[in-house]
C-alpha cells in the first residue's frame, strides 16, 4: 500500500467516537442522483454523495427478471443523521421500493473528523 505523505492517519476508528455511515441507494437517472445529492449536502445531513454510473442492475420484479441501467449513490454522514437521510430519500426517492442500505464503517480520524464537521447534528435531533 503506498502512503502519500508519512503523516497519515490509521484507519480503525479512534475509540469513543462513533462510527461514519454510508448509505447506499440506486435511481434510474443522474438527474434524480444529482437532486438527491444536492439536498442531502446542502441540508448538511451528509458531508459526501458519491454518484456511479451508469451501472447495469439485474434483479427480479413482480415475478419476472429485470436489468436496468441504473445510478448509484454512496452516502457518506453520521449514524445520528440516518433518519433524517431516510426521510430525505423517502420523500424524493423515484422507486415504489427503492434500495436503502445502511452500513457503518470506520475511517481515518482525519476523514471522520470532516464528515463530522460537515454534518449538522442539530438539525436532526
Amino acid at each position: 500500500m503506498e502512503r502519500s505523505n508519512g503523516s497519515q492517519e490509521s484507519m480503525p476508528k479512534t475509540s469513543g467516537s462513533e462510527p461514519l455511515l454510508m448509505i447506499c441507494t440506486t435511481v434510474a437517472q443522474m438527474e434524480q442522483a444529482q437532486r438527491i445529492a444536492r439536498e442531502l449536502i446542502e441540508s448538511r445531513w451528509a458531508a459526501c454523495v458519491q454518484i456511479d454510473g451508469p451501472i447495469e442492475s439485474w434483479y427480479r420484479w413482480e415475478g419476472q427478471l429485470e436489468s436496468s441501467r441504473e445510478f448509484r449513490l454512496q452516502i457518506k454522514t453520521l449514524p445520528s443523521c440516518r433518519q433524517a437521510v431516510l426521510r430525505c430519500l423517502e420523500r424524493l426517492h423515484p422507486y415504489e421500493v427503492p434500495e436503502l442500505l445502511s452500513i457503518e464503517a470506520a475511517s481515518s480520524t482525519a476523514y471522520h473528523r470532516w464528515v463530522s464537521a460537515s454534518v449538522d447534528r442539530e438539525k436532526v435531533e
